[in-house]
Order: structure tokens, then C-alpha cells, then sequence
């Protein structure tokens, strides 16, 4: 009788001693001392910290927006460390989806269009592009907005489109960079709920920042910042 196998875990995000510092004069900052840290392939992670705890910092520099000043940081096997500005953009494209606090949608064009742009930067044709974007508009309930303009929806609304726009590339990774600090707390769970779903039914890996305990729950792994210091 054969044993079956379990599934291979493969860690997505490893940071190995990762330090970023900043110097003004004679003063140096310390945003990140020494982050150590993997992330599983279909994992979703909570990042919570307060104010200047290095939250935004690990953030941007996972996303390849920011180089750390040393140590290691390895995105689905490629290592960030040396990489082009093009190359960077390249992972941005094809690995990793980014959704920030501000919505960053562009208002003279429809939900529709916003969420298609990306697409004209790998090059697939407009039916193909349509197609994706409302099946993506679809599988977030938004496919009665296609033709609205940024400022006719709700900041929930548009924090959905914005998320629309991320996964548009079918990423493997969903950064979310205080998704719903401009959103009042019944539209914050909503939004949360919206992570958790493509969590589970697109299997995508989610690393999903914020300062408030109360969005985060046994669905998540909790890490803790502090001072550019995990605590757990």
C-alpha cells in the first residue's frame, strides 16, 4: 500500500536579516533592523505595527519600490538584491499585485478602463484585456460599475476597483499597504472579507498591512512590528 505524499510547502517570501536605514547628518534611522522572515505560498499575513514601526518600509521594499540597505530578500526564487529597475518592474508585473491606502485610480477614466491599464503594458489586445477586466470586475461584484468614473463610487467602491486593477495581472502575491485606513470600520471588514476570499478562492498569497487589531483574526498569521523590529 502506498503512502501518499503531502503537498510540498514553498516559502514565496524569505528576508534574511534585512535592514533599512536612513541617515540625516550625523543621525542614523533605523526602519528595519534585521527582519527575518518567510511567507508560505497561499498564505495570508497580517503585518500590524504602529505608526513608524517599519510597516510601510518592509511594504514597499518586498514590492521592490525600496532597497533595503543589507541583508537578503527572495520573491518566488529571484533575489531583489542587484536587480535592475526594469527587472523590478518585470516582477511588479508578473508576481506581485500592490494595493496601497490611497486608491490611486485614474479619474478620467471609467472602472473598466482603470482596471485594464495594466494590461497595455504586457501588450495583450483590447478584446483580451476587456475580457479580463470584467471577469475580474465580475468575480468582486462590480460589474454594475464598469462605466462609472472614479468619483461617482464610495470609497469602498473604489478601494474594490483598486484591488480589481492588482489582481488584473494574476499575481501571485497581494501586497496591501493599509488598504483600509481611509475606510470607515464597517467597509474595513468588508474590504478584509474581500482579502480573505481571494485568499482562498484564487489561492493567492496575501500579506496585508494595518494598525488596527480588530481586522485581524485567526484566518491570519500575525506578525508584529515594532521599532523595525518583529516581535514574534
Amino acid at each position: 500500500m502506498s503512502v501518499k505524499q503531502s503537498k510540498k510547502v514553498k516559502k514565496i517570501i524569505h528576508c534574511t536579516d534585512l535592514t533599512k536605514e536612513y541617515q540625516f547628518g550625523s543621525e542614523v534611522i533605523h526602519a528595519l533592523q534585521k527582519i527575518n522572515l518567510e511567507v508560505t505560498e497561499g498564505e495570508f499575513v497580517a503585518i500590524m505595527g504602529k505608526s513608524g514601526s517599519g510597516k510601510t518600509t518592509l511594504i514597499n521594499i518586498l514590492a521592490g519600490l525600496l532597497s533595503a540597505s543589507s541583508g537578503k530578500v527572495i520573491i518566488d526564487n529571484q533575489s531583489l538584491v542587484g536587480m535592475s529597475s526594469d527587472q523590478l518592474s518585470l516582477m511588479r508585473r508578473e508576481i506581485i499585485g500592490i494595493v496601497f491606502q490611497m486608491f490611486n485610480l485614474h479619474p478620467g477614466l471609467t472602472v473598466l478602463e482603470n482596471v485594464e491599464l495594466p494590461l497595455l503594458f504586457n501588450d495583450i489586445d483590447k478584446d483580451k484585456r476587456r475580457a479580463a477586466a470584467q471577469e475580474i470586475l465580475s468575480f468582486l461584484q462590480l460589474s454594475d460599475y464598469t462605466n462609472n468614473y472614479p468619483d461617482e463610487l464610495s470609497g469602498g467602491e473604489k478601494q474594490r476597483v483598486a484591488i480589481a486593477r492588482a489582481l488584473i495581472n494574476e499575481p501571485k502575491i497581494l501586497l496591501a499597504d493599509e488598504p483600509t485606513g481611509n475606510l470607515n470600520s464597517l467597509l474595513a471588514k468588508e474590504i478584509v472579507t474581500l482579502f480573505k476570499k481571494i485568499n482562498q478562492e484564487k489561492g493567492l498569497t496575501v500579506i496585508f498591512v494595518t494598525h488596527d487589531e480588530s481586522l485581524v483574526d485567526d484566518d491570519m498569521r500575525l506578525v508584529k512590528l515594532k521599532d523595525g523590529k518583529l516581535l514574534n
